[in-house]
């Protein structure tokens, strides 16, 4: 076939897509692919062929609720693969289990049986300090083909080998990923970290992302994650005082843990892009709706 017969064939009249169009107001059971996100109060899903970005400060809680992420796929038999070049396998694995468990007191047999679990859902990419592009398409290309992975974070772009000046690379970078999870129909999540403001309760958005344009403008869902640190300040005032300077101590406790601020969703466009606000419980470090909900239990032995 000649490359002017394959152009031809891909000019179609729009009448071409109306099923397909039709079934997107009326979908059928098997249209409806993806896994929703757990937290009841944030509507978004993840959808195969997507990539996301995740952006916020330094410390505010990304790689923690990307793990809360991971377990969600892990209960839906979805393979994730991790390359967190910013901390060590051991640690990471660390807190996910405290989250599977719910709870930060589990006992040896507990622990034991849920690496085990973990262990056929879960791939952890084990190097720490600068990643390598081509290494790291290989190895997850390897994870998809062999292992069966379709979700996939990398923890950080700024851990990548990309100087943070040079934002020809940085677009590469992201168009790299994007064709991979468009061509392979599976998800991939990438964290940037957020430029330093004057303090750090000024809520990032995608404009404060460091690094080139193209790092928001060409993912599919773009999420901000922010820490609220003056509640935990206030709190451990309180705790030391017994006074909450400004306001009662119930409205303390009703202020939200964590904020994402999703201004960017590919699926839902403005139905899904807002600011939701999540609370933090601390023993099984996983983020819930409501304040002073119970942590889920995603491995029960």
């Amino acid at each position: 076939m000649t490359e002017e017969l394959q152009e031809d064939l891909r000019l179609r009249p729009a009448s071409d897509f109306t099923e397909g169009v039709t079934r997107k107001f009326h979908p059928k059971p098997e249209d409806i692919t993806g896994t929703k996100f757990r937290i009841s109060k944030l509507p978004f899903m993840w959808i195969p062929g997507e990539t996301s970005l995740w952006t916020g400060y330094n410390g505010h809680g990304k790689s923690i609720l990307l793990n809360q992420f991971i377990l969600d796929q892990a209960v839906c038999g979805v393979k994730s693969a991790i390359a967190s070049f910013e901390m060590p396998a051991i640690k990471n694995l660390y807190r996910m289990v405290r989250q599977a468990l719910g709870t930060d007191n589990p006992t040896v047999d507990e622990i034991e049986k849920c690496m085990e679990w973990l262990g056929k859902r879960v791939f952890i990419y084990d190097k720490t300090g600068i990643g390598s592009l081509p290494v790291l398409k290989r190895t997850f290309n390897r994870a998809r083909a062999v292992h069966k992975v379709t979700f996939f974070v990398i923890d950080s772009l700024m851990k990548c080998g990309i100087d943070p000046k040079d934002y020809a690379a940085q677009k590469n970078f992201m168009d790299e990923w994007q064709d991979f999870a468009q061509t392979y129909g599976v998800n991939v999540n990438i964290v940037a970290h957020a430029r330093k403001g004057e303090d750090e309760e000024t809520k990032p958005g995608k404009m404060d992302v460091a690094g080139a344009a193209e790092l928001t403008n060409l993912p599919d869902n773009v999420y901000s994650i922010w820490r609220n640190k003056r509640k935990e300040s206030l709190y451990r005032e309180y705790l030391e005082t017994q006074i909450v300077r400004g306001m009662s101590f119930e409205k303390l406790l009703s202020l939200y843990d964590c904020t994402i601020d999703c201004s960017k969703n590919r699926e839902l466009g403005g139905d899904g892009e807002g600011m939701y606000g999540l609370y933090f419980h601390k023993p099984s470090m996983q983020f819930t709706a409501k304040c002073g909900e119970q942590p889920y239990v995603y491995y029960e032995g």
